[in-house]
């Protein structure tokens, strides 16, 4: 997340300096003579320019500074100018240079014996360290030095502008808690009404600590705040902050759907981001600061020309003296010529980058556009492909149930296994896809392991009687009972593998083993290995059977499926921080493993026992439900189920019918379609709701669960089932909402 550049905190430190820079220096008002009088104007002079982004000049007068305060051995004036030039030598993005005039400023600081010098260069050095370096801990020593020197001075105007950068740099470095809580200690003491800048960025920052927490309102309000602060405060020194101002108001705007402003915005921000790069400008400046330190490499060369005259006194002649000169002279024509060089190098350097840059946006908008349109695309198709997927398998169930002879008809047999494959392919794309937007969590619940593996065997027994296989469970003794995890990930995981072991072996073995690798009382890792007799993979396939889509191509066997069963085994895995391992030699067999890492519950959680239902377990409620649903064939399939479950079933259209339904008699349940033309489910519940109806409404969809779930609370209803479900679904969520 980008945050308001350290850069410009630098520039409301410096406010300060101006402003402190007009008072008379206390420490020192029995030496302030004419020359300190001189030097202070010059040094308010630099601050002013340095503040109005006219470095040129700023540099100038630092230049004089330092040639006056040297003659006259003044440490403050001469710690103070070089504060200023680092500041400078920061905007030019010169870091380096800036970090060696902060430690001469510090030096100088330290021999005149000055706290209120020291507490602005340790605060400067601080951003410096923490913004440009990313030396987080650095930065943060400095800014305690700094805001020891303040509490010594009693200077509480200093000691707020060093916690507003200490909030600052937390929250740059993602420690938005800590960051939070200096803001709030700032809101409640305040700074100066006049003081607009300050006030900017303290609102700012809550801007940005809101917007983190997705709490867009709320940022949108301190971003206003901050805006009407910049508005108040007519300067030119935070031109970056006001433009990632607009961007970051852009962007909660956005998603708040408010476009039209999210446009305007937009523009502003590139407005000042246009503005921030003054090509001109900066490498006039730059020239000034480069002489600067061309001035300084001079007086280290005359000095160590000074000692060797001194120590070869009796050698000194006119002639060393002119060659000296000529070398010098030379020496730094030649360093000038290579800081031009290197600076023109720079400006066409960056000129390419902001080029690129450019691109890579663009490039980063389709990218992010496709994948949204391809998200919307998968959803819709899902959606529109499992609605009569749900009439195709409920009425071939009750075809099959009604006349039992075509249990042995082959095209009502084919019927069937069509209409499941295809709702497998439809769960698996939405599956896909949900894993590589980043949609799906672990849902952390305490089972029984033991009981829930032999459950899930038991549902791929007929898969394994048909190619005449055996399925086989080997689990450790030592392994844990019960264990904290998400139990349908872990078993999607085993059923893709066990079930691509059984597809591709005939009259074989499938097994699975389950050991104990390590266990303390909190944690026990535990090693899973499905291992099959059946074909085999080559070695130079064993990397691409994880790919999305991919069947690697067999000569004489054609076994069906999506490509997509073990890509969602290692993307799954990646959730439990783990990964899959294969072995296999063709002709004799796979075995795929991998190890997690499970928490142990506590000896008093039990596990919850899971609820394995019948249709015949509904048969003593005696219930009376009331179907509402738009699609004839849908109402046929759902009221079959129901009379099968023994449940009385009374069908309407649409939600007005519903209305009047509830008013004519008494239903102890409703199951509700979420999709309907004139009123749609959710409408319904609400006004059902509004009326006084208190009996559980649950949610018919063909829609993935997750994306419907905070409409279906909102509206009141109680829970969702996904179309197509099997009775025994249907059953289990009934006897959850009436218990």
């Amino acid at each position: 997340m980008l945050l308001v550049g350290f850069s410009e905190i630098l520039i409301k430190h410096f406010l300060f300096i101006i402003w402190f820079l007009t008072l008379p220096f206390g420490v020192c008002a029995q030496h302030y003579n004419q020359i300190d009088r001189s030097l202070d104007d010059l040094l308010k002079k630099a601050g002013r320019h340095y503040y109005d982004k006219e470095n040129e000049l700023s540099l100038k007068n630092c230049k004089l500074v330092i040639k006056k305060a040297e003659a006259t051995k003044n440490h403050r004036v001469l710690a103070e100018a070089y504060d200023v030039i680092a500041l400078n030598f920061c905007d030019f993005a010169e870091f380096d240079k800036s970090y060696q005039y902060y430690q001469l400023a510090i030096k100088e600081a330290q021999l005149a014996k000055n706290d209120t010098i020291k507490t602005w260069i340790y605060s400067n050095l601080a951003n410096l360290l923490t913004s440009k370096y990313n030396r987080f801990s650095d930065g943060i020593k400095q800014y305690n030095l700094a805001l020891k020197y303040a509490k010594k001075i009693q200077d509480e105007v200093e000691v707020s502008y060093i916690k507003l950068n200490l909030a600052e740099a937390y929250l740059e470095n993602g420690q938005y808690e800590i960051s939070q809580q200096y803001i709030q200690k700032l809101f409640e003491k305040g700074f100066e009404k006049q003081d607009e800048e300050a006030e900017f960025t303290l609102n700012y920052l809550m801007g940005v600590y809101e917007k983190h927490h997705q709490k867009y309102r709320a940022a949108l309000h301190w971003f206003s705040k901050a805006e009407a602060c910049f508005n108040a405060c007519k300067t030119t020194v935070y031109i970056e902050n006001v433009s990632k101002l607009y961007l970051y108001q852009s962007q909660v705007l956005d998603q708040l759907g408010m476009h039209q402003q999210d446009y305007e915005k937009i523009k502003k921000h590139l407005t000042y981001l246009e503005k921030k790069f003054n090509e001109t400008a900066l490498r006039k400046s730059r020239y000034w600061g480069y002489q600067i330190e061309l001035n300084q490499f001079q007086k280290e060369l005359q000095k160590a020309q000074l000692e060797k005259k001194n120590q070869d006194l009796e050698l000194a002649s006119n002639r060393v003296i002119l060659v000296l000169s000529i070398i010098l002279t030379v020496s730094i024509g030649v360093i000038l010529m290579a800081f031009i060089s290197l600076a023109r190098y720079r400006f066409n350097k960056n000129k390419k980058l902001t080029v690129l840059n450019r691109e890579l946006v663009l490039a980063k908008e389709k990218s992010e556009e496709a994948n949204l349109l391809k998200s919307q695309f998968i959803l819709t198709i899902t959606h529109e492909l499992r609605t009569p997927l749900y009439g195709i398998t409920g009425i071939t169930d009750i075809l099959m149930e009604e006349h039992p002879e075509l249990n042995q008809n082959s095209s009502v047999q084919s019927l069937r296994f069509s209409s499941r494959y295809l709702l497998a392919l439809v769960n698996d794309l939405l599956h896909i896809n949900k894993i590589e937007e980043n949609k799906l969590d672990l849902k952390i619940a305490v089972f029984d392991l033991r009981k829930e593996i032999d459950h899930m065997m038991n549902s791929l027994h007929h898969m394994a009687e048909k190619n005449n296989n055996v399925l086989q469970l080997i689990c450790d003794e030592a392994v844990p009972a019960c264990i904290e995890s998400d139990l349908i990930r872990l078993s999607q995981i085993l059923i893709n593998l066990l079930s691509n072991g059984l597809k591709f072996t005939e009259n074989g073995q499938v097994t699975l083993r389950i050991s104990l690798l390590e266990k303390t009382d909190l944690k026990a890792r535990l090693l899973f290995e499905v291992s099959d007799t059946g074909i085999g993979i080559a070695p130079e396939n064993q990397e691409k059977i994880f790919e999305k889509f991919i069947q690697i191509e067999r000569k004489s066997e054609d076994y069906q499926g999506t490509g997509l069963g073990l890509s969602i085994v290692k993307k799954l895995l990646t959730l439990f921080n783990s990964h899959i391992q294969v072995k296999s030699e063709e002709g004799k067999g796979s075995r795929f493993s991998f190890d997690i890492e499970f928490n142990l519950p506590t000896t008093d959680q039990p596990a919850p026992q899971s609820i394995r239902v019948s249709p015949t377990d509904l048969s003593s409620y005696q219930l009376k439900v009331l179907v509402v649903d738009d699609n004839p064939i849908n109402q046929l399939v759902t009221k079959k189920i129901l009379e099968k479950c023994h449940v009385q079933a009374v069908i309407v259209s649409d939600g007005w019918q519903a209305l009047k339904a509830v008013k004519k008699e008494t239903f102890d349940l409703l199951l509700m379609d979420v999709n309907m033309p004139g009123m749609n489910g959710f409408e319904t519940t609400r006004m059902l709701r509004a009326e006084g109806i208190l009996c559980p409404i649950i949610a018919l969809t063909a829609f993935d669960k997750n994306e419907k779930w905070p409409e279906v609370i909102e509206s009141g209803m109680n829970d969702i089932l996904v179309k197509p479900f099997e009775a025994a679904n249907l059953v289990e969520v009934i006897l959850k909402n009436l218990q």
